[in-house]
């Protein structure tokens, strides 16, 4: 193996990646060749040194300090070594012994294992120690620090802590995970449902989403989240929500829901949950966490142009022909264009999508009754196979995933679907009786619009 190959070799140890047959082979070299030690000292100060903004503690100082007098002694050694064998080769062992004992602490960001996968669906992607991406195939993987990324609309996963406690992720969803005596999560956006056992006195479960900073000691609560706002069910126990614009603090009970936004102009008070419901109306301007929003008012004022561009209209006529119409706009009034996403699988790598969270602004959950009918209005440029669904699950979360029917549209559409037919995308379940909080439709080809979506009563 060439100095370089070596080098390769040395760096992939100290970054956490090297194979446990390549970390033999280093140890082997290192006991033998003394040039080989010199060289390994040298990259594990650099590391050490390019880490030392992130890991400023005292053992990893004395271990610089330990590591850069050996480095000294061992030239010294080496230039010395025709004269001085017998003292070289007791620096060479200690060097080695040093050296394996300290290996760890030139490994940034490593750590031990917090968490295992117990079930996936979908594609799911994991960056663990040292920046390594990988994807998740199975359950059983240990997790140590790292990002969760659920990277479809059609993804979930779960994960189990040490102590018992479990997470869920559905749908496109980012969550960061760490524990150093005390749980951090991070949702950057998406949706999550947590069953947390008793933590340590004083050292509570810590929830970071764009708007809000959750502190959980136990409790089972549902959060969903985007850049703009976050919604926390709580179904049992107490969770504190601190609203990171001003700092102002609630605490939800069980069986409450609050609202906290960047915004900051509200009271944040928590609401009882009331009776589930079979009725929801979606605000596609607030409930979008995809989408792109086109307002009645944008969209008329682009038709108008097209129309003056055309010829048809003169600037004259615009208030004759288009007044009534720009009165009568409302600012929740529009349309949401799909936007693609990746999907991790092969055979559809992208989908255009839409996705509403439900319910933003009512307390109870939204119930998915037998007799209950989704309707869904819009206008698709060609014909597209549009795959209309609920992300859904029970009372007690113990049944959790998605639900929908595929359906062929064309030009403007719209369409009813009897929630008895939405059924589950991966093993057919009926969605019948579940609570569902979110909302997606997603097509295989772009310019798909949606104009209106609503839960119909039974």
């Amino acid at each position: 193996m060439s100095d370089r190959d070596w080098e390769s070799l040395i760096h992939r140890h100290i970054d956490g990646i090297a194979t446990s047959e390549e970390v033999t082979e280093l140890s082997e070299r290192l006991e033998s060749d003394a040039d080989a030690r010199l060289i390994y000292l040298r990259l594990a100060r650099i590391h050490a040194t390019l880490a030392a903004d992130d890991f400023d503690e005292p053992s990893i100082q004395e271990s610089e300090k330990r590591f850069s007098d050996l480095t000294e002694q061992l030239a010294d050694f080496d230039r010395t070594r025709r004269f001085h064998r017998f003292v070289t080769s007791v620096a060479a062992v200690a060097a080695v012994i040093t050296l394996m004992a300290g290996l760890y602490l030139f490994r940034p960001g490593i750590e031990s294992q917090i968490a295992t996968i117990t079930s996936v669906n979908g594609g799911i992607q994991w960056t663990g120690v040292g920046g390594l991406v990988s994807d998740v195939q199975s359950a059983g993987q240990p997790l140590t620090g790292g990002i969760l990324e659920t990277r479809s609309v059609d993804s979930s996963v779960k994960l189990k802590f040490l102590d018992g406690s479990t997470v869920s992720l559905n749908g496109s969803s980012v969550l960061t995970i760490s524990d150093h005596g005390q749980k951090e999560l991070r949702l950057r956006e998406g949706s999550l449902s947590a069953n947390v056992v008793a933590q340590p006195t004083g050292k509570p479960l810590r929830l970071f989403t764009p708007a809000a900073t959750l502190e959980v000691l136990g409790t089972q609560f549902d959060v969903t989240a985007d850049f703009n706002q976050t919604k926390i069910t709580v179904n049992e126990g107490l969770v504190r929500v601190k609203r990171v614009t001003d700092g102002l603090f609630a605490d939800v009970k069980a069986a409450h829901s609050l609202l906290a936004t960047i915004e900051a102009q509200e009271s944040l008070v928590a609401t009882p949950i009331t009776a589930p419901t079979s009725v929801w109306v979606a605000n596609l301007a607030k409930d979008r966490s995809a989408g792109d929003w086109i307002s009645a008012a944008h969209a008329l004022r682009f038709e108008i142009g097209r129309a003056l561009e055309a010829g048809e209209i003169t600037r004259d006529e615009i208030g004759q022909v288009y007044g009534k119409r720009l009165a009568q706009t409302r600012d929740d009034e529009g349309l949401l264009k799909t936007v693609p996403r990746r999907t991790g699988r092969k055979e559809q790598p992208v989908i255009y999508l839409v996705s509403l969270n439900i319910p933003q602004r009512q307390g109870g959950p939204i119930l998915l009754a037998a007799g209950s009918r989704l309707r869904v209005t819009g206008r698709s440029e060609t014909a597209n196979e549009v795959t209309f669904s609920f992300a859904a699950y029970n009372h007690d979360r113990t049944i959790r995933g998605r639900f929908g029917v595929i359906r062929q549209v064309e030009s403007a559409f719209d369409v009813e679907i009897p929630v008895t037919e939405l059924r589950g995308l991966g093993d057919r379940t009926t969605a019948v009786g579940l609570e569902a909080f979110v909302f997606d439709c997603f097509a295989n080809k772009p310019g798909l619009e949606i104009t209106h979506v609503e839960l119909l009563a039974p």
